[in-house]
C-alpha cells in the first residue's frame, strides 16, 4: 500500500472508531478471550455436535441487543475480491439504508488456501473503488460489538489465522454470524463425507443466524446434513445475479479494442482442485491443463472470433503446486493470448462488465456457470471427472453442449465452434424454458430483499425481547 493509501486507510479507520482501548484495557479483553478459547477448546474435546450446542446457547443468552435509536451495526468481513460480487446488491442495500451502519474489514494476512494473491487482490479491490475499510489488525469487534457480520467464506481452516472473526467466536461475543452461500453446489453422493463437510459442517454454515441460499435443494441438503439443522437457511435467490438485471454494463476498453466488431467467445478456466469429489482417480473436476492450453491456442488463431480468457484468480498457484503444469508453459500460454489479435486475457476490471456481451461460452465446473446461463448463450461445459451436482444445477446443465472429457477437448472446442459459425444452436429452446424456471424471476432485487429480510429479523428479535 502506498503511503497515501495508506494514510486515507486510517483516516477512514479513525472515523470510524469512537476511542482506543488503553494498555490495561487491552490486557484485560485479551485475557478475557483467551479464558473463553480455553473454555471452548475444553468444550471441543467432547465433540463439534456439543461445542456448537453450547455457542448457540451462550449466544441466546448474550446476544447484542439493538437499543432503542441505534442503528443496526453490519461489518462485511472481505477477504477475496472475486467473491464480492456474492455480496455486492446486498452490501450496496445496507450502505444506502439510514438504519444501517456498514463496514468492511479487510482480512489482509496472507492464508495458504488462497496463496497471498486473493488477499493482495482484495485490498487493491477496495481501495479502486474507493470503499472505505478497515484492516483486520486494527478491528475491534469487542469494543464495537457489531449486530451481523457478513462472511465470505465458510471454511473454518481460513480462520485459523483470522480468530477473533473466527465464525464461533463472533456467535460467542453475541454477534450474528450471516453467510451467503457463494458457489454452485455439489451434491452428497459422490465421496459423501468430504462433500458433507464442506457444505455444512463449517462453524460459518452451521452457526449462522442467517443463511442465504438460491434453491431449495441447497436447503433441503442442510435439513439432512447440517448438525444444527437447516430452520436459519432461507431461498431468496443469489444477490451475484442482480448486476445484469439492474443496469447495462460496457465493455472494457481494452477488450473492445481487441474485438473490432467481432462475435465474443469466453472462455473460463477454474483453479485444478478435485473438491474432494474425486478421490482416487487422479482426476479432477478441470480438464488437464495442457489439453486446455491447446484449445487456447486453436482458439488464438481463429480470426472471424475474438476470445476473452478468464483465469480463475487461484488457477496458476494451485496449478503450480499440485504438478499439473510449470511456470514457463503457463508464462508460454499467457503471452500468446496477450499477443493475438483474436484473444484478450481478463485481467482488469469486473467480468461481470464482460458477460452480457459474450455470444457463446466455454467453461470448467465453476460457480460462474450459473452467472453464464444466465446470460442464455450456448455454453461448451467440460469436466474430467464429473461430480454430483445438486439436482437444480443439474438440471441447468442439461441446456449445456457437453465435452467428452479427458483426450477430447480439442475436437470438442472445434466441434463448438463449427456449430457457431453455421448458426446451429439445438438447445435453445431448452436453454429459454430452463432460464424461465430458474432465472425469470431475478429482478435485480435479491440483494435488497436479503437486506431487508436480516433489518426486519433483528427488529423482530427486539421486539419479542424487550
Amino acid at each position: 500500500m502506498t503511503p497515501s493509501a495508506k494514510s486515507a486507510s486510517t483516516t477512514r479507520h479513525n472515523k470510524t472508531s469512537k476511542f482506543r482501548l488503553s494498555s490495561l484495557q487491552h490486557s484485560l479483553l485479551e485475557q478475557a478471550a483467551s479464558s473463553l478459547e480455553r473454555t471452548c477448546e475444553r468444550i471441543r474435546f467432547y465433540g463439534q455436535r456439543t461445542y456448537m450446542e453450547m455457542v448457540n446457547l451462550h449466544f441466546e443468552l448474550h446476544k447484542i441487543p439493538l437499543l432503542p435509536g441505534e442503528k443496526i451495526r453490519i461489518d462485511f468481513l472481505c477477504i477475496a475480491a472475486y467473491l464480492w460480487p456474492v455480496w455486492q446488491s446486498v452490501y450496496e442495500a445496507c450502505l444506502s439504508d439510514d438504519r444501517v451502519q456498514v463496514r468492511v474489514i479487510l482480512l489482509d494476512r496472507g492464508h495458504s488456501f488462497l496463496k497471498d494473491a486473493a488477499c493482495t487482490d482484495a485490498e487493491n479491490f477496495l481501495q479502486q473503488h474507493n470503499i472505505p475499510h478497515i484492516p483486520y489488525d486494527d478491528y475491534t469487534p469487542d469494543i464495537d460489538r457489531p449486530h451481523i457480520a457478513m462472511y465470505q467464506f465458510p471454511y473454518n481452516s481460513i480462520y485459523e489465522e483470522f480468530r477473533k472473526v473466527s465464525p464461533d467466536l463472533v456467535k460467542l461475543r453475541g454477534t450474528r454470524p450471516v453467510y451467503i452461500s457463494y458457489g454452485i453446489e455439489y451434491d452428497e453422493a459422490r465421496n459423501t463425507e468430504v462433500i458433507t463437510g464442506l457444505h455444512y459442517h463449517n462453524y460459518a454454515q452451521s452457526l449462522a443466524w442467517r443463511s442465504f441460499v438460491m434453491h431449495e435443494d441447497i436447503q433441503k441438503g442442510y435439513f439432512r446434513n447440517c448438525r444444527t439443522g437447516g430452520a436459519h437457511v432461507h431461498v431468496l435467490g443469489h444477490p451475484r445475479f442482480d448486476v445484469y438485471a439492474q443496469r447495462p454494463t460496457s465493455l472494457p476498453k481494452y477488450i473492445d479494442e481487441v474485438r473490432q466488431g467481432r462475435s465474443l467467445l469466453f472462455y473460463n478456466i477454474h483453479h485444478p482442485s478435485d473438491h474432494g469429489c474425486c478421490k482416487g482417480t487422479g482426476q479432477s473436476h478441470s480438464l488437464p491443463i495442457k489439453e486446455t492450453v491447446a484449445s487456447l491456442m486453436y482458439l488464438a488463431e481463429q480470426a472471424d472470433i475474438c476470445t476473452v480468457v478468464n483465469l480463475h484468480p487461484l488457477f496458476e498457484a494451485w496449478a503450480l503446486e499440485k504438478g499439473r503444469t510449470t511456470v514457463d508453459t503457463l508464462k508460454q500460454m499467457k503471452e500468446s493470448i496477450r499477443h493475438s489479435p483474436n484473444a484478450a486475457l481478463l485481467e482488469t476490471g469486473d467480468y461481470r462488465a464482460v458477460l452480457p456481451h459474450i455470444s457463446a461460452f466455454i467453461s470448467d465446473e465453476s460457480s460462474l456457470l450459473l452467472e453464464m446461463a444466465f446470460q442464455n448463450r450456448p455454453l461448451l461445459y467440460f469436466y474430467d471427472e464429473p461430480v454430483s451436482l445438486k439436482p437444480f444445477v443439474e438440471e441447468i446443465t442439461t441446456s449445456f453442449y457437453h465435452g467428452r472429457g479427458r483426450g477430447h477437448a480439442l475436437k470438442d472446442v472445434k466441434a463448438f465452434v463449427r456449430q457457431l459459425r453455421c448458426g446451429g444452436d439445438p438447445l435453445a429452446e431448452k436453454r429459454q424454458r430452463i432460464w424461465n424456471k430458474y432465472f425469470g424471476a431475478c429482478d435485480g432485487r435479491i440483494g435488497q430483499r436479503i437486506a431487508e429480510h436480516m433489518l426486519t429479523a433483528l427488529h423482530t428479535e427486539k421486539d419479542t425481547t424487550a
